[in-house]
């Protein structure tokens, strides 16, 4: 529906990043570090989705009341009420099209909820009306070593539908994980997706890279 852009020919190509991962993966330290990353000339917006009564994001959104992310260049807003993988596209159309008339952002990053299945958002950010305006960048998944090492987790369709559609797989909390754990959590990672970029987060400032 694409009238809810009132100007589509003003947003073209903008780079849309999808920041995933199951619930308590750690994906708002990540969203925080992607933000210091940010030029001072560039304007950024960021859309995250609340599920329920849970707010995965609260303490984010509550930084988001200090100036100082308007003085930033980065607007923040929240779609509450669903999985905004699940329920109708309208409530995304709207956040996302007031984000882009409002803020003209020169980059879009979006985190869904942690009980979201990344693949229908990215189908709906693919349909014709945000072609133009939209241009998927990456999905960034976060999973967490600790919650990985619990059978409850890596057996549970909604963890590994992060993992599927990753295109850069950031592992963290894994100091616990032996050096065979780590080397079975590839292995199980490939399974699902031999195409990710695995980056093992060191710190909030450090990363290491390997291959899936």
């Amino acid at each position: 529906m694409s009238l809810f852009v009132k100007n589509p020919i003003l947003f073209q190509n903008i780079p849309c990043t999808l920041v995933t991962g199951f619930l308590g993966a750690g994906k708002t330290t990540v969203i925080n570090q992607l933000l210091t990353t940010k030029p001072n000339d560039e304007r950024w917006a960021l859309l995250i989705n609340e599920f329920g009564r849970i707010g995965i994001d609260g303490a984010l959104l509550a930084s988001a009341q200090d100036d100082s992310f308007e003085q930033k260049n980065i607007a923040i807003r929240e779609v509450s009420g669903g999985c905004i993988c699940c329920t109708s596209q309208l409530p995304l159309q709207i956040a996302i099209s007031r984000l882009l008339s409002e803020h003209h952002p020169q980059r879009l990053l979006i985190e869904p909820t942690g009980l979201a299945h990344p693949r229908e958002l990215i189908l709906q950010l693919s349909a014709t009306h945000w072609q133009t305006a939209l241009k998927m960048n990456a999905v960034i998944t976060v999973l967490s070593g600790v919650q990985w090492q619990q059978i409850k987790y890596r057996d549970h369709d909604g963890f590994q539908a992060h993992v599927r559609d990753a295109d850069v797989l950031i592992i963290n909390r894994y100091d616990q994980l032996s050096s065979s754990e780590k080397h079975t959590l590839i292995e199980w990672i490939a399974t699902l997706n031999s195409h990710a970029k695995i980056i093992w987060a060191v710190s909030e400032l450090t990363t290491e890279t390997t291959d899936a």
